[in-house]
């Protein structure tokens, strides 16, 4: 046994359940009889649920503007500084959920740099929701979950990342399959948002914690 070796504890807990960790008390990996594997405490995971800039969807005067992306053949949604701008959409939550808090994250790029006044300029994302699971009714919307980003004097065409909040399902919204619908915007007439020009939104995602592979079947519990 050397300094790296690790102290692993494999169990029958009864019935056809095995687990691999410490023992089935706080930490572990759990196979069940019919071969569903499931985690526990620092044995489950974190993953992404992903949607991309470009499948928001923009409808009214305050749509964020489909532009090009600087010199490149390529197309983004551009916010711009002076006013309020807005896209909607939604997540599903994968049946690997743990039906915990997720994470909210913009992935943006400023479209120049910065002026320097002040020195670190930053732009302020938020995000309105309404989150449910199936045969479930939707509740009020929740406003103005919002983050500032970047920490540093905005670089023209670094990818960015600013976390928006985390955001608690409830119990009406915590089995994997739940849909989080949104609406994303700059909330440029905030006095925190001082970057005074357009900020281009790459993509939105939702860490979320997993604690099993999958459902056990088609319909999530």
């Amino acid at each position: 046994t050397g300094a790296d070796d690790v102290d692993l504890h494999l169990k029958q807990a009864g019935a056809g359940v095995v687990t691999l960790g410490d023992g089935g008390t706080t930490n572990y990996v759990q196979v069940a009889s019919d071969g569903h594997m499931t985690f526990a405490g620092t044995a489950t995971y974190w993953d992404d649920v992903v949607v991309p800039g470009a499948m928001l969807r923009d409808v009214g005067a305050a749509a964020a503007d489909f532009d090009q992306w600087g010199a490149r053949p390529l197309y983004a949604y551009h916010f711009q500084a002076a006013n309020d701008e807005e896209l909607y959409g939604s997540i599903q939550m994968p049946h690997s959920w743990a039906g915990t808090s997720i994470d909210f994250h913009v992935h943006w790029t400023p479209e120049t740099v910065s002026d320097g006044d002040p020195a670190s300029q930053q732009v302020r994302w938020c995000i309105d929701y309404t989150w449910s699971e199936y045969d479930a009714v939707f509740p009020a919307t929740t406003t103005a979950t919002c983050g500032l980003g970047p920490s540093e004097a905005p670089v023209a065409d670094k990818h960015y990342i600013t976390a928006i909040g985390t955001l608690a399902p409830g119990t009406g919204a915590d089995k994997g399959s739940s849909v989080l619908y949104f609406r994303i915007y700059r909330d440029a007439n905030h006095a925190d948002d001082d970057y005074e020009h357009e900020a281009i939104l790459l993509s939105i995602d939702a860490h979320f914690e997993a604690n099993r592979l999958g459902s056990n079947t088609s319909t999530p519990d």
